[in-house]
């Protein structure tokens, strides 16, 4: 649920913090005072398009920020599949500055695609140009998809995941269809390659240590002369060996008058011993180490092709072993090349077979979902005062792409003698407005528990029409959290907590303020609404009614 709007610096808003609740949230005003900034703000904290003009003059820095609180299990497990980490609140944070956009979720820096996927789960948006996306087919199949509940997810999961590997064998197939003379040059390249990396006979980790033994005999008169430093300044010549043993001889008689001092005489004589066994193996290595001018010269070559090798086939030897094995295999089918290739179209054949399987019960599931969708949404047209309106749901086929082979079309008739035509052929704004608003109804049951906010929903409507679409947003809201700015006394009468937006001059300037409206508050707003800025005793006593009206068929509705 959408719990907090906070706005700063932008447009004719200073600072403004709107707190929502559950049920129906209505937001009205002027025209121009401002909702459709605050609407702009939602829409840039989610991850919406950022202009320049809807910074506040003579400001650097703008803010929109949204908080939520998540109750909902499947909204938690979407978000934490966003890698979200969750607290009591989810806020999302979008900060304008110095003509720049930096986004946050829960304090933590986010890209804008972050913001709109977590926006997503969390808010549905309607406003004019959401109503438009209902004009294409691609989005009419998504709404029965989204009708059909889990069991259509679960199978477009499926179908997605059949299509892509249907794909990727056809693509694999299209790469390996080659005519006989390439062919021939690619076997006689990879026969090649693979020669060449056997001849080489490299052993694993034989890299490794060539580059040890080549340091090592590359210094050879370094190691030599440094070691024989060593050896003298470690023997028992002039060396440190001779002092130590001398040491170990004086400590005889002092041990004589201090029994104490015998850890000290044993620990000097360990030393001694370790300094002994240390100088024979240093003359032992020295006897043994030998430069061989031969045996340098093998050392570097055999580097120099185990370098050759890795260089043309692989950074390591494991990957030079790797690569050769990938390209034997590739031989392999080339050699056999009708044998491949008639396996491949075989593989194919079996992933098609599937792929269409899972495309025909895809159509099973679409086709009940668009009859049971449809009836729904015409009960709720009916409802909406289209008296007389004729809806269908034309199932057609499409090439094959990774939601099936299916595409969807409404077809509507709003009038008498018409006939079924398109959507986008037949529905003015506020006919579209009322399709989605019945559209959204139905969806309410079997959708997500996503916050709905609503914008221009009464375009074009006035008198029982507006009546019937206020009663669709009570009821509606009583399942979902509802935000509505509306023009409409009839809608704005429905409200469970009534904000209004109201613009003021403060020192040669234009700030719009946003105030919630107690009981008395919203009366006078719905009688401004009524009647204009003459509120007459008539006005008042009329949205009085109207108030009351409304909170009554409201506990009806949401009794049902």
């Amino acid at each position: 649920m959408l719990t907090n709007v906070h706005v700063k610096n932008l447009a004719l808003i200073d600072s403004a913090d709107i707190f929502f609740s559950d049920g129906l949230n209505i937001l009205s005003g002027e025209t121009g005072a401002g909702k459709t900034i605050l609407l702009g703000a939602i829409h840039l904290a989610l991850g919406g398009k950022f202009q320049k003009d809807m910074l506040r003059r003579g400001c650097s820095d703008a803010l929109a920020e949204l908080t939520f609180t998540i109750e909902n299990e499947a909204q938690k497990e979407a978000l934490e599949a966003l890698d979200i980490t969750l607290t009591d609140a989810l806020v999302l944070t979008r900060k304008i500055r110095d003509g720049r956009s930096i986004a946050r979720i829960n304090g933590e820096a986010a890209s804008t695609e972050k913001l709109k996927a977590a926006a997503d789960i969390l808010l549905d948006l309607h406003t004019q140009s959401e109503h438009q996306t209902l004009l294409q087919k691609g989005r009419q199949l998504e709404l029965v998809d989204q009708f059909a509940g889990e069991a259509a997810k679960t199978l477009k999961t499926e179908l997605s995941e059949s299509y892509r590997r249907y794909m990727q064998l056809t693509r694999k197939l299209e790469a390996f269809q080659t005519d006989e003379s390439a062919r021939q040059r690619e076997i006689s390249l990879l026969t090649y390659e693979i020669e060449e990396i056997d001849a080489a006979a490299l052993q694993p980790g034989e890299d490794e240590e060539l580059e040890r033994l080549y340091q090592r005999l590359q210094h050879a008169r370094e190691i030599t002369e440094g070691l024989q430093a060593v050896h003298q300044c470690s023997g028992y010549e002039d060396g440190a060996g001779s002092l130590i043993g001398r040491a170990c001889g004086m400590f005889g008689p002092l041990v004589q008058y201090d029994e104490t001092l015998a850890d000290l005489a044993q620990q000097l004589e360990q030393i001694d011993a370790l300094l002994n066994d240390f100088n024979r193996e240093c003359a032992d290595y020295m006897d043994s180490f030998e430069f061989d001018d031969a045996v340098f010269a093998e050392t570097e070559n055999r580097l120099n092709l185990c370098n050759h090798i890795k260089m043309k086939y692989g950074k390591t030897l494991d990957a030079v072993a790797a690569y050769r094995s990938q390209q034997e295999a590739r031989l392999a089918q080339l050699s056999d090349y009708e044998t491949t290739l008639r396996k491949m179209e075989e593989e194919i054949a079996v992933q098609k077979q599937e792929y269409d399987r899972l495309c025909d019960a895809m159509r099973r599931l679409r086709k009940k979902s668009a009859a049971d969708f449809k009836q729904r949404v015409y009960e709720e047209l009916t409802d909406l005062n289209f008296l007389q309106v004729r809806f269908e749901i034309e199932l057609g086929e499409t090439k094959p792409t990774a939601n099936g082979k299916d595409q969807v079309e409404f077809l509507l008739s709003f009038n008498p003698g018409e006939a079924l035509r398109p959507l986008e052929r037949v529905a003015s704004g506020g006919e579209l407005s009322r399709f989605m608003l019945a559209v959204k109804t139905v969806l309410a049951d079997s959708g997500p528990d996503k916050s709905l906010l609503f914008d221009e929903i009464d375009a074009g409507i006035s008198g029982i029409t507006a009546q019937k679409v206020s009663q669709k947003l009570a009821k509606i809201s009583g399942m979902h959290q509802v935000i509505c700015i509306t023009h409409l006394p009839q809608i704005a009468a429905m409200a469970d907590r009534h904000f209004k937006i109201e613009k003021h001059a403060v020192d040669d300037e234009t700030i719009s303020g946003i105030e919630e409206l107690d009981e008395k508050g919203a009366v006078a707003e719905l009688a401004r609404m009524l009647s204009g800025a003459a509120q007459t005793e008539a006005v008042m006593k009329n949205a009085e009614e109207l108030k009351a009206g409304a909170d009554q068929m409201k506990q009806e509705l949401r009794k049902k």
